[in-house]
């Protein structure tokens, strides 16, 4: 796939004046109904040139089935609005699509790495520990047609996404640390994990900035939610973030394969699978010409970019690659950075900082660019403490940096619920707007510590209706055995009347959405395809952020792209390593 011409370079990276940046070409504007009439006519002469050649009895077979393909189509072409329920209703047919959409997976390459195993005999039961497998992999669970979803809302998630990324840029400035303790303070005095981020930063201020440039990466993630509009009384559906992710987030590699599937199969039934419909959906590319931009920023035409993971053959690192991949891609016959991937354990003996802070890769090559994906903060282990400290204090451009990690942590997520909170990001009157863009998307939230004054109210509502709520876990404090992320219903008021006051302070509440539910097709290896199942649908939205942190200016961002994870309405909770989400893509209604 082509990434852009020259003309179009500058519209395609975006930039920091206010316009929509995009990767990619944007989409042409329209409510994408236009196709369905004219592939309906098309479909209907074909229904006619079969009748009229149908004449030998050994055809008879062939003419029927083919007519039979073209009435299911002929059906959904004509029909004005898109449901996957629709477009095929005979099973069998579903099944040899689903047959054929595997196939088309495996051959190109929307799969992921199988975890590494142990042999097992088969007929013994031993397991032989001189072969491992590795190296194996599986096509990645999907949905088999694209999932409808608002074009209004949809257009709505793309542009709040910049306004997002500017407010968590300007909240990892140095001069917000303090704003940043303040809304930890619960927290801080009780979590090893954050102090440590709050020392490293402390240090970090104390000894001078060593790397002014850094790049934030985010993946917002949405729910179209049902509501009833108070004037009309009817119900309506909203865009609201369930969370943001700006650390180990995952979802660069599989959207571009997924649309093309997609877009394969609705032309294989005759339905419009235009950008009008089904947005260009360039991720990785994205991803990867904001890291490019920073290696330019750099100024070192031989230095490296390093990817760090905890471990070989990781999902996230082999997701990687698709980065480096499109970067081979969009900038072919330009310069290019080497790119190197590590694990923590091969970065003691391989990362060193040298004197002036450099972060040097085996004695020789310096490390312009540093994503450290999945890196946790288990301060026991000489990985943490030596690799990602190095990463951390040297004049490598981070992608994420300790700031930031802190600024964006679920704690200041439920913070933004607050009055004045986003407002201390947009402090100019002519901001305004912005600020009301980013609360027009928030959930209502709650906090639950003890010297939490709105605790006992929302505690009291949340044990007298638990199914209008969600309890969450901040994810910096330190969560006690045997509890989970995320509680429901019931299991709230359990666990609240089951844990310590002191616990409380590692929770908040949040209303739970009442998500949009859809049709759709689960395909996923080793199990039986769930067909016309009902699905939730779970918009990403990703973007970059390239800008100085001395003096607060934004160099470049870069946006969107999107993931969609659709999962089943039936549960709780999604994830697709879990079984209980699968890949998808959107087409717009």
């Amino acid at each position: 796939m082509n990434y852009t011409d020259e003309k179009d370079e500058e519209d395609c990276r975006g930039g920091a004046n206010g316009r929509r940046g995009m990767i990619g070409r944007k989409a042409t504007p329209g409510k994408g109904r236009g196709n369905l009439g004219i592939q309906a006519q098309k479909l209907a002469q074909n229904k006619m040139l079969i009748i009229s050649t149908l004449g030998a009895e050994e055809d008879q077979d062939e003419g029927e089935r083919q007519l039979k393909f073209m009435n299911s189509t002929l059906t959904q072409a004509t029909d004005e609005k898109y449901c996957v329920e629709n477009i095929e209703k005979d099973e069998n047919v579903l099944l040899e699509r689903i047959r054929d959409a595997k196939d088309w997976a495996l051959t190109n390459g929307l799969t992921f790495p199988v975890p590494r195993r142990k042999l097992k005999c088969d007929a013994c039961g031993k397991i032989n520990e001189n072969i491992v497998l590795d190296d194996m992999a599986q096509f990645v669970p999907f949905t088999l047609y694209p999932s409808p979803f608002p074009r209004e809302l949809f257009d709505q998630a793309m542009d709040v996404n910049k306004t997002l990324l500017l407010m968590y840029f300007r909240a990892s400035l140095p001069h917000n640390f303090e704003f940043l303790k303040e809304l930890h303070k619960s927290v801080l005095a009780v979590s090893p994990s954050l102090q440590y981020k709050a020392n490293l930063i402390e240090r970090k201020h104390k000894e001078g900035i060593r790397q002014p440039l850094m790049l934030i990466c985010i993946r917002a993630d949405y729910m179209a939610s049902e509501e009833i509009d108070e004037k009309s009384n009817e119900k309506k559906y909203t865009l609201k973030q369930i969370e943001l992710n700006g650390g180990s987030i995952g979802g660069y590699g599989t959207p571009q394969p997924l649309t093309a599937l997609h877009r394969r199969m609705l032309s294989n039934v005759g339905i419009d699978n235009s950008t009008s419909v089904m947005p260009e959906n360039l991720t990785s590319e994205m991803l990867a010409t904001a890291m490019y931009r920073a290696w330019e920023e750099f100024g070192d035409p031989n230095a490296v970019i390093l990817f760090v993971h905890p471990k070989i053959r990781m999902f996230l690192l082999v997701e990687a690659r698709a980065i480096q991949h499109a970067m081979e891609r969009i900038f072919e016959g330009k310069p290019k950075p080497k790119c190197v991937f590590l694990t923590l354990e091969e970065g003691i003996d391989r990362l060193k900082l040298n004197s002036d802070n450099s972060l040097i890769l085996d004695g020789k090559f310096t490390v312009a660019v540093s994503m450290a994906r999945n890196a946790t903060d288990d301060l026991t282990t000489k990985a943490n403490t030596e690799v990602l400290r190095a990463i951390k204090l040297s004049k490598a451009i981070q992608v994420w940096n300790t700031l930031f990690l802190l600024a964006h942590s679920k704690k200041v997520q439920q913070k933004l619920s607050k009055p004045g909170v986003v407002e201390h990001f947009f402090k100019m009157p002519e901001e305004a707007h912005l600020a009301a863009e980013v609360r027009r998307v928030m959930p209502k939230s709650w906090s639950i510590g003890a010297d939490e004054e709105e605790a006992d109210e929302i505690i009291r509502m949340v044990k007298e209706n638990p199914d209008n709520f969600v309890m969450k876990w901040n994810e910096v404090a330190p969560l006690k055995r045997g509890s989970k992320n995320v509680y429901f219903g019931d299991e709230i008021n359990e666990k609240l009347d089951s844990m310590e006051e002191k616990e409380r302070d590692c929770f908040f509440i949040m209303e739970k959405l009442r998500p949009m539910v859809v049709k759709n097709h689960f395909v996923r290896a080793h199990d039986k395809p769930l067909l016309n199942t009902d699905v939730n649908i779970e918009l990403g939205v990703h973007g970059c952020l390239l800008g100085n942190i001395v003096d607060g200016t934004v160099i470049d961002d870069f946006w969107p792209g999107t993931v969609i994870k659709t999962k089943l309405a039936s549960e709780n909770e999604g994830g697709v390593m879990k079984g209980h989400s699968v890949v998808d893509t959107l087409y717009l209604v």
